[in-house]
């Protein structure tokens, strides 16, 4: 039973710090994007014209952007609450989140795909670690 208990503190930790570091990322990108349409956000500290991407970001790109970052924000307050629902609300973000990325990628002023799969491998891990605590029955 120790054992068991373990593992389910270290299947949580993990998937706290990796839910964490997307969270940071996508509240980053949603700063980016209201500052720098704003005017306001300093030149210096993005490594791309934040204001010509912007311009050519489409309402379809934003309409999936902020539906990813509505559900997963929701889906990471829920797993930290060890609710099972949890997975299928990360698995909508997920989705919203590729149709951004597939809409990012085909967006000529800041193709960052490559960005869009490392995000993917996080996301695929905290799939699997709240898969593996519903099963061991340490999510409600």
């Amino acid at each position: 039973m120790q054992s068991r208990n373990r593992i389910d503190t270290l299947l949580i930790c993990a998937g706290v710090l990796i839910g964490a570091t997307e969270m940071i990322y996508t509240w980053l990108w949603v700063a980016m994007d209201i500052f720098g349409r704003l005017g306001l956000w300093p030149e210096a500290w993005t490594w791309f014209d934040l204001a010509a991407f912007l311009d050519t970001v489409s309402l379809a790109n934003e309409i999936s952007f902020a539906g990813f970052t509505f559900l997963y924000s929701t889906a990471y307050i829920l797993f930290l609450l060890r609710r099972s629902l949890s997975l299928p609300v990360l698995l909508g973000a997920v989705l919203m989140g590729q149709i951004d990325w597939v809409l990012l990628a085909m967006n000529t002023a800041h193709a960052e795909s490559v960005a869009g799969s490392i995000e993917l491998l996080g996301q695929a891990a905290l799939i699997m670690i709240i898969s593996s605590l519903i099963a061991r029955r340490a999510l409600h």
